[in-house]
């Protein structure tokens, strides 16, 4: 690890989350006086092909035995947007992170949260252990791709999953030389909580100025899954928050402002 970067008490942070999400952070960041850049990669749009409306397992016709499991909170807006969550009838809910679960609670829907964020601490549930799923109907909640561990892992445990995808990413065409801009306004520290946003950083950053954004550059990652990724792409200073919440962000960068 880096040691002047971590002692940086000038870290300015690159946040690449959706809008909405990415001004939120940006705000709270602001408050702790940590000078951050919002540039989101993609927005998310309603995916007109999900029918959740049609799908039998949700309809109150079926028998309650379906676990839904929400990736994340655009998924749970979403899903809700086509049918209200409210209305589907499953037997359990999932959500994979607090801020899932607190999106779900603000429609009034109490849901399952791992201890751990992420695939591992889901599928680590006893709600989704072998036992509990063989045969049974799970319902994955997503965005168009992602998060495929939960689905092999569930099918090896003999579930029958099917997937939702609720919405797209629509991702945004940045210029070539935006990684030129970020290092000129003193990037130093960037938040991803995505391997598909990883993947897209890597592919606008690596390529140029290489040895700053590998070498230089502070990448704070919401899960080990995503950090592993990061190594792999020969990032050297990674950091595992263990969590995408704004608090969890939050509490990461501001230990590393001190």
């Amino acid at each position: 690890m880096n040691s002047e970067l971590m002692s940086n008490d000038n870290l300015h942070v690159l946040i690449t989350r959706p809008e909405k999400q990415g001004q939120a952070l940006k705000n709270k960041l602001a408050s702790i006086k940590i000078r951050s850049l919002c540039q989101p990669l993609f927005d998310y749009q309603l995916n007109d092909h999900a029918n959740i409306c049609q799908q039998p397992l949700l309809s109150e016709g079926h028998n309650k035995t379906a676990i839904v499991i929400f990736v994340s909170v655009a998924a749970v807006e979403f899903a809700d947007q086509q049918k209200p969550i409210k209305l589907w009838s499953v037997k359990t809910i999932i959500a994979i992170g607090h801020a899932t679960q607190k999106a779900l609670l603000a429609l009034d829907i109490k849901a399952v949260c791992p201890k751990d964020h992420d695939s591992e601490g889901v599928l680590a549930l006893p709600e989704l252990c072998r036992e509990q799923i063989k045969n049974q109907p799970v319902i994955i909640v997503r965005g168009d791709g992602g998060r495929e561990l939960i689905a092999q892992t569930l099918k090896q445990r003999q579930a029958k999953v099917v997937y939702i995808e609720s919405y797209q990413r629509i991702w945004r065409q940045l210029s070539l030389n935006v990684g030129q801009k970020w290092q000129a306004e003193k990037i130093n520290a960037i938040v991803v909580t995505s391997n598909a946003a990883l993947k897209k950083l890597v592919e606008l950053l690596v390529v140029n100025e290489a040895s700053y954004w590998t070498k230089n550059c502070l990448w704070i990652v919401a899960s080990q899954r995503i950090a592993d990724c990061a190594q792999h792409y020969g990032l050297s200073n990674v950091i595992n928050a263990y969590g995408a919440s704004d608090d969890v962000i939050l509490s990461t960068l501001k230990q590393l402002a001190l």
